[in-house]
């Protein structure tokens, strides 16, 4: 990779310049940022192309929903009802309030253990407003209701992904 700063041919995949010592890292972010195209944290959350949401109800037991999560790869499920979001469960709620020695997932049901009336915001929200509320809100998960009802799940992952 040759530095900006000095023309020296450097390694790559290096941090720094060997010659100068100026930082390799901010050019090749400044970019691939470039590379992505047109894209700006002005883009509203659809375009990022989010995965669909685990989806359950209230009363589905806990062992159910963390299977899912387990085998589909995700880090929070959606709690509906009758087409309105009540809960959004977590990785994290799942270590801090389900993870005891004797606890019994058959019978302990998610509404016991999901935190209650999340905020969705709609897929016509900009990702600049889903990262800030993450970040206002230590979320790493934020729910997008889309326009035909459905929901998804907008995640860090997938803004980092839209823009690199």
């Amino acid at each position: 990779m040759e530095c900006p700063a000095c023309g020296h041919d450097n390694i790559e995949g290096s941090d720094f310049c060997d010659e100068c010592g100026s930082s390799l890292t901010e050019t090749q972010v400044k970019w691939r940022m470039v590379e992505s195209g047109d894209r700006k944290i002005s883009d509203p959350i659809g375009q990022a192309g989010m995965r669909s949401a685990i989806v359950v109800t209230p009363d589905t037991p806990m062992v159910e929903v963390i299977r899912q999560m387990r085998d589909r790869h995700r880090g929070c499920a959606l709690i509906v009802e009758q087409g309105n979001l009540v809960g959004l469960l977590t990785r994290r709620d799942v270590l801090h309030r389900v993870a005891k020695p004797n606890a019994n997932l058959t019978q302990l049901e998610v509404r016991n253990v999901m935190s209650p009336s999340p905020e969705a915001l709609r897929e016509t929200d900009s990702i600049g407003s889903a990262l800030n509320k993450m970040a206002m809100g230590n979320y790493r998960h934020v729910p997008v209701k889309r326009e035909d009802g459905q929901f998804a799940v907008f995640s860090c992952r997938d803004a980092l992904r839209y823009f690199f």
